[in-house]
């Protein structure tokens, strides 16, 4: 890319990578397209939940980017969102942080605990793209940079999404 030109900024959103966590095809793609995709000179950056079994030498080398509260529901309770950030390989790995729905072990453990887990990273992934600053070369303000294919989660609920202070 030439110099006047802006880097493209990707966002990926899975439930497990490589080599953090993978139990099948979906772990080696987000491992691999965010890698393929930097040397092209594209800014990356993958969403994971920061589950308990992923292994100690990543997790140490996590940093804290900050952290907020978020409902989940109508029901007024609220939920604590951490960010932790790893960058590996010109990609920038942003975890998303919260014991009750992520100590459990396995990344998938049934229908009636998935459900809530994930409806947790999907709206707490949203919170962040839409404007909670996760590292230090964030732009300030809101980081309208993102794009992603959750349409429906966008038209329904970014509108109504926590936005960071």
């Amino acid at each position: 890319m030439s110099d006047n030109t802006q880097a493209r900024k990707i966002a990926f959103i899975g439930s497990e990578c490589y080599p953090f966590v993978k139990t099948g095809g979906l772990g080696d793609v987000m491992y691999a397209l965010p890698r393929a995709l930097t040397p092209l000179g594209c800014e990356v950056r993958v969403f994971l939940p920061n589950y308990a079994c992923i292994p100690p030498k990543y997790k140490d080398q996590m940093l804290y980017r900050g952290n907020f509260m978020m409902d989940l529901c109508s029901d007024g309770r609220q939920f604590y969102v951490g960010i932790m950030e790893l960058v590996m390989d010109g990609v920038i790995y942003d975890f998303i942080d919260n014991r009750e729905f992520f100590d459990w072990g396995n990344p998938y453990t049934g229908l009636w605990e998935d459900i809530p887990k994930y409806c947790y990273f999907s709206k707490a992934v949203l919170a962040v793209m839409n404007g909670f600053p996760t590292s230090s070369t964030a732009t300030t303000g809101r980081q309208a940079w993102y794009r992603c294919t959750c349409a429906p989660a966008l038209t329904t609920r970014l509108l109504a999404a926590p936005r960071a202070s």
